[in-house]
């Protein structure tokens, strides 16, 4: 039932395949529940106040909000295709209510813990691999996505930059430095095509997990992007330029790094700042 509608997100929003699944399921299940509770209710007369019922359902069946948020924002980009090509009047899901989320500590990886990971003698052909996808995430601040999909020919050699295709595919550059180029080499070798070719995000986040490790704890990929953001934030650089190297389309979504670099700054002040006693 949802395939003129997928296949607009695909091609024309540039939404990945997992994605469409998750919009799919959430769509389905909505569907499930209204023809079950509202008497006469289809896609073409579903009303605001049936998606806040629905929400207040779930919400009532102890489902996590982050799963309830998930399943209003499929309804809500599927409200917006239907208006948009005139299927229905006006956008009808566009101001359903979401439950709010509990604030979660964000987790960064610790940087003398990677970079003594990244220093110790590999092991073996698949730990060079993962030494060289951390130390590529860590300077760049790739996702885990678009790292394993770099091309040999996305390098700009002469001007240290990649060529990067993110989230709806919009493009842009990131940028690296010598140090980070020679470690590359070092670790892969010569190679031609995509670099991590065979290895895909799970294999790479099971094997970060098992090798690079914390306090008994393992690290996964996005911890190095958060790492790489808060770092940047600290050394001055402005959020306009850091939203440019992440790939984020609303400033907004790189805001969130300030609070975590002053959470940051506050227990270094209150760890290691001067006393006025001994």
């Amino acid at each position: 039932m949802f395939i003129e509608f997928a296949n607009y997100q695909r091609d024309v929003k540039g939404l990945q395949r997992s994605t469409l699944i998750e919009y799919t399921k959430s769509l389905t299940d909505f569907q499930t529940w209204f023809l079950d509770n509202i008497p006469g209710c289809r896609w073409n007369n579903v009303t605001l106040t049936v998606v806040n019922g629905y929400v207040a359902d779930l919400s009532q069946r102890k489902i996590e909000p982050a799963t309830i948020r998930a399943r209003v924002s499929a309804i809500r980009t599927y409200s917006k295709w239907q208006y948009m090509t005139q299927q229905r009047s006006e956008d009808w899901a566009r101001y359903a209510q979401t439950p709010k989320l509990r604030q979660k500590t964000m987790q960064i990886a610790d940087l003398d813990v990677v970079r003594a990971y990244l220093q110790a003698v590999p092991t073996d052909a698949d730990d060079r691999r993962l030494k060289a996808i951390t130390a590529l995430m860590l300077t760049t601040g790739l996702r885990i996505s678009e790292a394993l999909a770099v091309k040999t020919s996305d390098i700009d050699k002469a001007k240290k930059r990649i060529h990067i295709v993110g989230k709806g595919l919009k493009e842009r550059y990131v940028y690296y430095q010598a140090d980070t180029a020679a470690y590359l080499n070092k670790m892969l070798g010569r190679c031609s095509g995509l670099l991590f070719a065979g290895w895909t995000a799970r294999d790479c986040r099971e094997s970060m997990y098992q090798h690079l490790r914390a306090q008994g704890r393992g690290y996964h990929p996005h911890m190095l992007r958060h790492l790489f953001a808060t770092t940047m934030i600290d050394e001055g650089v402005d959020l306009h330029t850091l939203a440019d190297l992440l790939g984020h389309t609303t400033i907004k979504t790189t805001e969130k790094y300030l609070h975590t670099s002053s959470t940051r700054a506050s227990q270094a002040t209150a760890q290691g700042a001067p006393r006025l006693t001994a």
